[in-house]
């Protein structure tokens, strides 16, 4: 009779996938599978030390910490003028930029259509179909149209050119009564205003607080060409923003 030898039961042995374990993503665990990111065993110490850490920190000390206060203290005191200079001047210059912008392209289209072209202070300048001349100063709005009829206002045989919203910023204007509220411009490219003596009119753009060091004095002669002046390079004495 053959001997029988008994085979050992067959067991198995699974290997479970990485994905599948229960496994924090980045750490260690505990015995008590408390998760401690970003940590390394230390000897004798226990858990809890931070990776790329030293055993010790080390704050400011008093001193340190009120010279750097005084130090950005003092950075902040130059800075923080010098910004709020910046914008007023930033206001002024895009205000009278605008005007000049408007009072280059009336000239320019006064030639080319051979026909009066009037620029006139407008509240309501950007509501289509409506628009009039009915604004308090050049701060409120402009329109600019062509004067089809010559009659030297705005009416239905009149061809609208440009237009502009009102100037934000609390800015205020001062100007010559010849300018107050319209400068028409001629087919010549010459601005229709009175001759006085040769002097040019004048548009003082004044920020909201009346400091005269930012404001802008728009100068208009009879040429129609516009320049804008510091105040001492005015020839006669321009108004004062303190009064407006």
């Amino acid at each position: 009779m053959p001997l029988m030898v008994k085979k050992p039961a067959k067991t198995w042995n699974y290997v479970i996938p990485f994905v599948s374990q229960n496994r924090p993503f980045v750490g260690i665990c505990d015995a008590g599978h408390t998760f401690a990111p970003y940590t390394r065993y230390v000897a004798n110490q226990g858990y809890g030390q931070k990776m790329g850490m030293g055993s010790h920190q080390r704050g400011l000390t008093l001193l340190e910490l009120l010279v750097t206060i005084s130090v950005a203290g003092v950075l902040i005191g130059f800075g923080v003028p010098s910004f709020i200079n910046q914008y007023k001047n930033g206001q002024l210059t895009s205000a009278v930029n605008l005007l000049v912008t408007a009072m280059h392209i009336s000239r320019s289209e006064a030639s080319k259509r051979g026909t009066p072209v009037i620029m006139c202070t407008s509240n309501n300048a950007m509501n289509a179909g409506n628009e009039s001349c009915t604004g308090g100063d050049w701060t409120d709005g402009w329109i600019v149209f062509a004067d089809n009829d010559g009659d030297g206002t705005y009416g239905t045989g009149d061809q609208i050119v440009q237009t502009q919203n009102s100037l934000k910023g609390g800015l205020t204007v001062i100007a010559d009564d010849d300018v107050e509220e319209n400068i028409t411009y001629l087919p010549t490219g010459f601005a229709a205003l009175p001759v006085v003596g040769g002097d040019a009119r004048f548009i003082v753009f004044c920020g909201a607080d009346g400091d005269d060091r930012y404001s802008r004095v728009l100068s208009l002669s009879n040429n129609g060409r516009p320049r804008v002046l510091n105040r001492n390079d005015f020839g006669v004495a321009a108004p004062s923003c303190a009064t407006s």
